[in-house]
Parts: C-alpha cells; structure tokens; sequence
C-alpha cells in the first residue's frame, strides 16, 4: 500500500484544495503562535499532523512549563497518528561549553541521558506513538554532531521507546556538510523505525547544503525513491509553502510548483508501493 500524503498548511495549499487541483490526506502544522486559528481552518478539510513541540535536547525548565493538557486537546482536535520532535540540541542548550563539533565520552553521556529522557517524557505525556526527526549538520553551528551519528539515533529510538521521521532533506545537508555518501549514511540509520519521512528541497548556501524548504528537485526525487524502497513510512510529508515570513516567499510558495510536486510525489509513491 502506498504511504498517505500529507503538506505543509499554505494559503496556497487551502486554495488548490478548495478547487480540487491537488489532494492530500493531511495538513501539517508547525508554527506555534497561530496553533489554534490554523488547526481549526485546516482541521475542517483534512486531519492534522501537529509538528510544534520543543526539541529533545531543550533545557529542563522549558519542559516542565509545557503546556502538557493543552496539547492533548489539540492532539485530539487534529487527529494525528503521531508527535514528533527534533533530536536537536545546541551548545546554548547545555551550561558547561561544548563544541558542536565533538563531544568527549563524558561530555555525551549527559547528552544523550537527555536527549532519552525528554523523548521519553513526550511519549508518557501523550497517548501517541512518540518519533524523532534526525536534524541538518552544519558543522561549527546548528546541532551538536553527536545528535546526528547513527548510532546515537538507534540508542535514543530504543532507550526512549520512538520510531524515526526521517527527514530527506536533513540527511542530505548532514551528508553533503560532512562529506559522506547520503545513501551509506542513510542506510546506517534505523530505517525499519520510519513512520513518516519529511521532504522538501534543500539549497547550496556558500559551502555548505542547508535546509531551505525550497521546491524537489532531481537529486531530491532520486532520493526519496531510493528511501521509498528501504522504508514503510505511513505518510510522506511535503515540506514546501508555510505561513508567514519567512515561509511566504516565491520560492516557497509557488502554487504551481506546490501542485507538481504533490502530483510528481503521489506518483512516485504510488510506483514505489508496487515493487
């Protein structure tokens, strides 16, 4: 069966979908501060998928003030068949100085007790299955390395009881940034934990590839092919369009681009689902 297909929620993606020039079988929300008029305008449509929490790595303080009850509302508003959260934590998220490029032995055990620990708090506060998103590396900034080497994303998966959103577009700026073939890193991975994967098209900035929420590209549907025949995701989630700056630009929002790439995605999928 081929996964479902769901989109980032757009005035353009609400548009086509009023005049029956594209289908999706979920909206996804992500932006916190118009949670509650954004799910009851896309709620009326399709059932959502809420992608708004804090990353795993965040300070203990910002968890405990989380407003756990109201997400249980919101959850249950939507519909969703899961919650995600980023395996994402930064060297401003830890009081002793770290380098982002390396942790020490002694440095990582901390890291990663915290990484499994607000993992875990997500899944017993919900009554959800809990995933965690692998995260871009971008070497000197962003995320610690230690949050995107496999072997950490198998051990915070199995100690924290989650399945995987893999992200095409993160696995390919971690590979590009650190210098790896994208399908060896990829395989490395607990692919057999993927419950969704999130796409959309990342750009060279520079020297380095970032996560751009731009259109797919070639390269891109190559991937994502590639990933469709190692994995069994229940829904592919196209990352593209948004509200508000800086989501609401030509090249994010293009309602042409948006219905060709839902189009080119849905057919894809669909080829895949027959091998």
């Amino acid at each position: 069966m081929a996964p479902q297909i769901g989109c980032n929620y757009s005035g353009p993606l609400m548009r086509l979908l009023a005049e029956g020039a594209a289908d999706v079988d979920w909206i996804k929300l992500a932006r916190q501060d118009t949670l509650a008029e954004d799910l009851a305008a896309a709620r009326a449509v399709r059932p959502v998928l809420l992608h708004h929490l804090p990353p795993a790595g965040a300070r203990p303080e910002v968890w405990e003030g989380f407003p756990w009850a109201l997400l249980s509302e919101h959850l249950a508003m939507a519909g969703s068949p899961h919650i995600a959260l980023h395996l994402w934590i930064g060297s401003d998220d830890w009081d002793e100085p770290v380098d982002i490029r390396w942790q020490s032995a002694d440095q990582a055990r901390p890291i990663l007790q915290r990484l499994v620990a607000n993992t875990r708090r997500v899944r017993e506060q919900t009554s959800l299955p809990v995933l965690i998103e692998n995260v871009p590396y971008y070497g000197a900034r962003g995320s610690l390395r230690l949050t995107i080497q496999p072997e950490v994303l198998w051990q915070v998966a199995e100690e924290a009881g989650a399945g995987l959103l893999l992200d095409a577009g993160h696995l390919r700026c971690t590979a590009y940034n650190l210098g790896v073939d994208v399908h060896a890193y990829a395989q490395a991975l607990p692919l057999g934990l993927v419950r969704e994967m999130h796409v959309s098209g990342p750009r060279l900035t520079g020297a380095s590839l970032v996560d751009r929420h731009h259109a797919l590209e070639d390269e891109d549907y190559a991937l994502i092919e590639w990933l469709l025949e190692r994995t069994q995701p229940q829904i592919v989630t196209l990352e593209y369009g948004g509200t508000g700056e800086p989501m609401e630009t030509a090249l994010r929002n293009d309602p042409i681009a948006l219905q060709s790439q839902l189009v080119r995605l849905r057919r894809l999928m669909g080829l895949a689902a027959t091998r």
